[in-house]
């Protein structure tokens, strides 16, 4: 075996291992940077020494366009508005994967290997949660090193444990359904007792819309049981008082009407939304086409607070709680359209992708992507997605990840 063909197995056999491991360590403090640089490294090492040609399809060169836009207007309103560096941390993590999307495409590597470590990443994530929630003093409980604030946690639990659910049918064997539904039903856990209405919301319609697609192919009888199951849950939390759903549900819908009737924020989340984004649409009706830059919503706020515009009770909060606000804020309407096509292509592409026949673990990944593509569209209504390091590090190594499995799987006559 010549050097470069062992070299290329080597390299082969550490992104298999990556697939398994990154998605739990991504999710822990420290290993992680180090572990995507060298996966960054190995891709850009692959590239010269792989001479496998796929050929391109016109979704993926859009794909890669959009990925290197998101970097680039950041880059461009750092420039104009003469912002901080270290305002670009956050959006090049976008940028760092797709060497190894340009890469991933051309291995020989199922796609078991990137969900199955997903599946075990989200059942060790839920118990730290579960541990940290329940028994906060015992630090010894915690089986990670890391923790999220309570929206996030739900957000992450939300996508593991619905992508879990919906495998539960097409898995082989009763360990691996069992498994399934065992992180299905942790993950689930932690997204209700986290009390995180923007993941619920997500998750029923994220839920409804994978079901409507189906992308596994279920009869037609088992999708509408899956839905009626679906709401009959939301109804049965809500009516027994499950997770607290109804007291939270109650309680924004007295916070929206009080808000709307006095425009009082009464110290709670939805009126304080409702204020941001009543802000928000102030600002950006003066600053409609570039916007007002990274990181200045809170300046502009305080002018109109000082007005008497907006409520003092919003004063502390940075941005508008709605990543399409905060986009239309910072980089005016063109950044709003170009997120909105960012979100909405990928999902064109795996359904373009997957108009053919196609094996299970092709329909799974098509599964898991969607699930991820439709929380970051829905959640992103009354949260920002891309605003912290962790949500953008995990949709842009899944999603670009998955995208190039998912290519290579269907081989080169798509």
């Amino acid at each position: 075996m010549s050097i470069k063909c062992l070299v290329q197995k080597y390299i082969t056999l550490y992104f298999k291992l990556s697939m398994l491991f990154v998605p739990l360590l991504m999710h822990t403090s420290g290993s992680i940077k180090k572990l995507i640089i060298f996966m960054v490294l190995f891709s850009l090492l692959g590239l010269i020494i792989n001479e496998h040609k796929v050929d391109w399809l016109y979704p993926e060169k859009i794909i890669i366009f959009l990925f290197f836009v998101f970097f680039s207007i950041h880059f461009v309103d750092f420039i104009v508005h003469e912002g901080a560096l270290r305002e670009l941390d956050t959006p090049s993590r976008m940028f760092i994967f797709v060497p190894l999307y340009i890469f991933i495409r051309k291995l020989e590597i199922s796609p078991y290997w990137l969900i199955v470590g997903f599946i075990f990443a989200g059942f060790f994530i839920g118990l730290n949660e579960i541990a940290l929630k329940h028994y906060p003093e015992n630090f010894h409980l915690k089986i990670l090193s890391t923790s999220y604030h309570s929206g996030e946690a739900a957000f992450f639990a939300s996508i593991f444990g619905i992508t879990s659910l919906l495998l539960i049918h097409h898995a082989r064997s009763f360990w691996l359904n069992a498994f399934l539904t065992i992180t299905a039903l942790i993950c689930i856990y932690v997204s209700y007792f986290y009390g995180g209405r923007g993941a619920w919301v997500a998750a029923f319609l994220t839920t409804s819309l994978v079901v409507i697609l189906n992308p596994l192919r279920w009869a037609i009888i088992y999708r509408f049981t899956f839905l009626v199951l679906l709401v009959v849950s939301f109804a049965f939390s809500y009516f027994f008082k499950l997770a607290k759903v109804d007291e939270r549900i109650n309680n924004l819908s007295k916070n929206t009407i009080s808000w709307f009737e006095d425009g009082k924020v009464r110290s709670s989340s939805a009126g304080q939304r409702l204020e941001l984004w009543k802000s928000a649409f102030l600002i950006s009706k003066d600053n409609i086409i570039f916007g007002i830059g990274e990181n200045s919503f809170k300046e502009y706020k305080k002018v109109l607070i000082d007005e008497g515009k907006i409520n003092e009770g919003v004063s502390k909060f940075n941005h508008p709680h709605s990543e399409y606000l905060s986009v239309l804020v910072e980089q005016g309407i063109f950044g709003l359209i170009f997120l909105l096509f960012f979100l909405l292509y990928p999902i064109f592409m795996i359904c373009k992708f997957t108009r053919t026949k196609i094996d299970l673990s092709a329909k799974s990944l098509k599964t898991f992507l969607l699930v991820i593509l439709f929380h970051y569209l829905f959640y992103g209504i009354a949260n920002g997605v891309f605003d912290h390091q962790s949500t953008t590090l995990f949709f842009a190594f899944y999603v670009l990840a998955g995208l190039g499995l998912l290519r290579h799987s269907l081989g080169a006559n798509q």
